[in-house]
């Protein structure tokens, strides 16, 4: 049985209306499949992303969610962030910085990382800081902030897209509970893909594939990394314009990364 995002049971012959980037979409229901409506062409879209009116459409609100260790955060990330956000139409970007990472673990605490990231954006209106993943026991994985968002802080006329790089599109069907996590969030990804790269997994990693709500935005390519400011810093060398004037305070503060 599928619902649409404010909450209307779809049948085959309804139409529902979509948003690609900042126009509406019409669709009519060619049929349906669990919680994935059929539009023609072999093409399905998650019955949650769509809505019954355009009416609920234009209620609709939207929020990006940027996760990262942000070891420590820099300009590249905000940058990416803001352009995403303004290619999308989305007033409200979450930041949230990983908790216990299942595949790195030489990162530094989860106390200064939060605080950098606050630092990064206390005067920018539009971010937001969120500390979910630091309260959760066991690893932090993006289907379970997902979820817990969803749930918890954002409301159910709200469409929650979550910020990829270009590199991690074709990675998601590998990720922890990948099949809830596409359910949840539609995927902003920085920078528009220009191969034909053809995606190469199990038929179940390619149906999940298949149902991800994918929207490109192009962005600047700035070649910072986080591996890069702490490189630099254990060499003595400047960090001035890399990294937002209050982070590089706080890691001078506090004799980070040397």
């Amino acid at each position: 049985m599928a619902y649409t995002a404010d909450g209307k049971k779809v049948r085959k012959g309804m139409k529902v209306w979509d948003r690609p980037w900042m126009s509406d979409r019409k669709i009519t229901v060619q049929g349906v499949r669990g919680h994935y409506l059929l539009m023609g062409n072999d093409s399905a879209v998650s019955a949650a992303s769509v809505y019954s009116s355009k009416e609920a459409l234009s209620l609709a609100k939207r929020v990006l969610i940027f996760g990262g260790t942000f070891d420590p955060i820099h300009n590249g990330h905000l940058i990416a962030c803001r352009t995403v956000a303004e290619g999308l139409g989305i007033s409200k970007i979450i930041l949230i910085p990983s908790g216990k990472h299942p595949y790195k673990h030489d990162i530094t605490s989860a106390k200064h990382r939060l605080d950098m990231t606050e630092f990064a954006v206390e005067n920018e209106r539009c971010f937001e800081v969120c500390d979910c993943e630091f309260n959760r026991e066991g690893f932090s994985y993006s289907a379970d902030t997902a979820e817990w968002i969803k749930e918890d802080i954002c409301r159910k006329m709200e469409e929650v897209y979550w910020m990829i790089g270009e590199d991690n599109v074709t990675q998601i069907p590998k990720w922890y509970k990948a099949e809830e996590f596409v359910k949840q969030v539609r995927f902003a990804v920085a920078n528009r893909k220009t191969s034909n790269e053809v995606f190469d997994g199990t038929d179940e990693e390619k149906e999940i594939m298949d149902n991800m709500h994918i929207e490109y935005v192009d962005t600047p390519i700035i070649e910072i990394s986080s591996s890069m400011v702490r490189e630099r810093l254990k060499e003595k060398q400047s960090i001035k314009y890399l990294v937002p004037e209050a982070v590089e305070r706080y890691i001078r503060e506090y004799n980070l990364y040397k």
